[in-house]
């Protein structure tokens, strides 16, 4: 059975790889984003019953005093979704997070979906700050029935 992926950071190493894996049985359509920002495909399909996004696209924000640099993962994710959900009934949204969203004093250890996360900004990496955002919006649009 042939699914359907939309892929948001595809040109990335693990893009390229999961890509590869995933093109011999399914269809991946490839998200763009116009100067603006702005999601798009160059599909003209009509509206799919069920598709998966595979968010694999990231921005690294610098890590400074009162940086807001750490909400355009959260924004980008957001506008993915938002785009899709014009376009597939029931979205599914594979989301890759990292190890930055751990306590570093953790990472010398084996890393489990129980491990610590980290708190808020203490450690004051943005990146990891971003993921674990995204991760609690992913949480929110499944809760409320938004995505699948």
């Amino acid at each position: 059975m042939e699914n359907t992926f939309y892929i948001s950071g595809g040109r990335g190493s693990l893009g390229i790889d999961l890509i590869n894996q995933l093109n011999k049985e399914n269809l991946i359509i490839y998200l763009q984003r116009d100067p603006k920002n702005r999601y798009y495909v160059l599909d003209k399909k009509e509206i799919l019953d069920t598709a998966y996004l595979l968010h694999l696209a990231s921005a690294t924000p610098h890590n400074s005093k009162d940086s807001m640099g750490y909400m355009s993962n959260p924004r980008t994710l957001i506008k993915a979704m938002q785009y899709l959900q014009k376009k597939v009934a029931n979205l599914h949204v594979i989301f890759t997070s990292g190890m930055s969203v751990y306590d570093p004093k953790h990472c010398v250890h084996k890393i489990t979906e129980q491990t610590s996360l980290k708190n808020g900004r203490i450690y004051r990496n943005d990146y990891g700050y971003s993921k674990i955002l995204c991760e609690k919006l992913l949480a929110k649009y499944h809760k409320i029935g938004l995505i699948k």
